[in-house]
C-alpha cells in the first residue's frame, strides 16, 4: 500500500468513526496544555481533552435557568 492510499484510508476511517472539532486557543497555550497532557499520562493532546470534556459532562453538569 503506498503512502497516498494509505492516507485516503484512514480518512475515510476518521470520517466514519469520528468527529472534528476545531478548537482556538491563544498562542502559547497549546503546548502548555500538551504538556499537562502529557505530564498526566495521556497519549495525546486530542485524548486529553476528550477526557475533560467528559469529566466536565458527567461529573459538573451544567445549571441552567
Amino acid at each position: 500500500m503506498t503512502t497516498k492510499e494509505r492516507m485516503k484510508y484512514q480518512s475515510t476511517f476518521r470520517a466514519d468513526k469520528d468527529d472534528t472539532v476545531t478548537l482556538y486557543l491563544p498562542k502559547g497555550e497549546k503546548e502548555k496544555v500538551k504538556e499537562e497532557a502529557r505530564e498526566k499520562g495521556f497519549p495525546s493532546l486530542s485524548s486529553y481533552i476528550s477526557h475533560l470534556i467528559e469529566k466536565a459532562r458527567f461529573d459538573n453538569p451544567p445549571k441552567f435557568p
